[in-house]
């Protein structure tokens, strides 16, 4: 029975020093990515696993980082997860992902449940900065390092946090409307206390007041993320104030926008331009497809996983952060 690889033969088969190799996979130096790959290559052909137990145990870690998120969202917290559980890889870290129930006291199990399972610290994905107070509390006093990612509360500044430049993405998709010549602009988005809207229909009228354009008031409308309220939201506005172009705060809203102007027989985007925001699967499915503002989910994946890291290596020199990625915009038919 052949014998395990050692750490001594695997350096010796990637061209790199022993030291060099407990650095990749201990994370305890920086390292480049091309040497990371080859050395990661040679342990492929080799083999090779490291015995993360007597890791833990020398460096007092468990090399496990758990990711509570908030909602099962396949435009939002899917891709982030997805890039966060990219990044962990190249860093030899596992992750434990765990659903936060709907209830505040369900939150508080499944965030004291995480932090009990010894992790060395956890990603909060949420979509919201609504967060109940029990779990602003239970965040702020954590007994190991709490990043957050895609929100970011105003009172949990002394956090890592991690998210889309919402307001900048709704001036880009605002900006991109006006500079087609559009003048009549209408917003049409969620509960006016939702934190995603509130903050694109600041980029809305940013947006007019950089270009000189003045919006009518009347044409800010707020409801919740659906097509169905897209539809009805748009049938009035187009029947009453007609705009020559509709800002939907979502694709979902953006779908039954497009299809309340197919049945008022208006063309798009000739006769009312159209926007959607999240770029989702739905905008490349509808016809016609939809231009959309896109949220860099692989970037903030990526970020939140190195600034853990950071934080875990040099505790001493890691301070709190709010880091805002931008967004940009995917032209399709609809504008």
């Amino acid at each position: 029975m052949k014998n395990k690889t050692t750490m001594k033969e695997l350096a010796k088969a990637a061209g790199v020093s022993w030291p060099t190799v407990s650095y990749v996979f201990n994370n305890s130096r920086p390292v480049s990515e091309k040497t990371r790959e080859i050395v990661f290559k040679a342990a492929r052909e080799l083999g090779y696993t490291p015995d993360i137990m007597a890791r833990g145990l020398a460096t007092n870690r468990s090399y496990t980082i758990g990711i509570l998120f908030s909602e099962f969202n396949f435009s939002t917290s899917i891709p982030i997860i997805a890039a966060i559980e990219e990044a962990a890889r190249s860093y030899n870290y596992r992750l434990v992902l765990a659903l936060q129930g709907r209830e505040p006291a369900e939150a508080m199990l499944d965030l004291q449940d995480l932090t009990a399972r010894r992790m060395d610290g956890i990603i909060f994905v949420s979509s919201t900065d609504d967060l109940d107070p029990a779990i602003v509390e239970a965040l702020r006093t954590a007994r190991i390092p709490i990043l957050l990612a895609y929100t970011s509360p105003s009172d949990l500044d002394m956090v890592d946090s991690v998210l889309p430049d919402q307001i900048q993405g709704g001036l880009i998709a605002t900006r991109h409307l006006l500079t087609r010549g559009c003048r009549r602009l209408a917003f049409i988005g969620s509960s006016e206390t939702n934190n995603a809207t509130r903050k694109r229909v600041v980029g809305f009228r940013q947006a007019h007041e950089e270009m000189q354009v003045e919006y009518d008031p009347r044409l800010i409308v707020y409801g919740e993320y659906t097509a169905q309220w897209g539809r009805e939201a748009a049938r009035t506005l187009l029947a009453t104030q007609r705009p020559d172009a509709i800002f939907a705060a979502d694709d979902n809203i953006a779908v039954g926008v497009s299809q309340a102007c197919q049945a008022a027989q208006l063309k798009v985007p000739e006769d009312v331009a159209i926007v959607g925001f999240d770029n989702s699967l739905l905008c490349d499915i509808v016809l016609p497809t939809i231009t959309s503002v896109a949220m860099p989910f692989a970037k903030i994946g990526r970020l939140c996983l190195e600034r853990m890291i950071f934080r875990l290596q040099k505790p001493d020199e890691w301070k709190p952060e709010q880091t805002q990625l931008p967004c940009e915009i995917v032209t399709r038919e609809t504008s």
